[in-house]
């Protein structure tokens, strides 16, 4: 009886040393990962175009032009991601090579949707040569082609 008590007193030190690392090895990863989410994603260098592509940050909901208004219209939604969209971009395709590029970004004050954001952006069909042309629309962030779209009517 002396031996039982003796050897369970003894493993006591060794179970509570085992629980006090595993307790610590926890507290040190919910540390990393608190760490790691409280710094800034966009202040680290820009994603390439592959990581942009992978990641889905975007998507094209809707390309169309109205007759009604004369205007092309582009819906885009900007899903919840940590990442700097710096700036958008449309070219539009009229079927000759000579595609019509519009950028939008601080620079040249246009507002780029919110993270987790729909948006459309309208385009003056006067301001392409020959706006009846155009059959396609291609949608670009920080200059990486994300997707491209036929033109329908709105």
């Amino acid at each position: 009886m002396v031996r039982e008590k003796n050897t369970k007193r003894g493993l006591a030190p060794i179970v509570s040393a085992v629980l006090l690392i595993l307790m610590t090895i926890f507290a040190a990863g919910i540390v990393v990962i608190g760490v790691k989410k409280s710094i800034d994603v966009q202040s680290s260098p820009e994603f390439s175009c592959l990581e942009i592509k992978l990641e889905q940050v975007a998507d094209l909901r809707r390309a169309c032009f109205s007759d009604m208004e004369n205007h092309f219209e582009v819906g885009v939604y900007l899903k919840n991601e940590d990442f700097l969209v710096e700036e958008l971009g449309f070219v539009f395709d009229d079927g000759t090579g000579q595609n019509s590029l519009w950028e939008c970004s601080e620079e040249n004050g246009c507002t780029i949707l919110e993270q987790g954001q729909f948006a459309n952006y309208y385009f003056r069909a006067t301001d392409f040569e020959d706006s009846g042309a155009i059959s396609d629309v291609s949608f670009y962030i920080n200059n990486c082609e994300i997707e491209k779209m036929k033109v329908g009517v709105c």
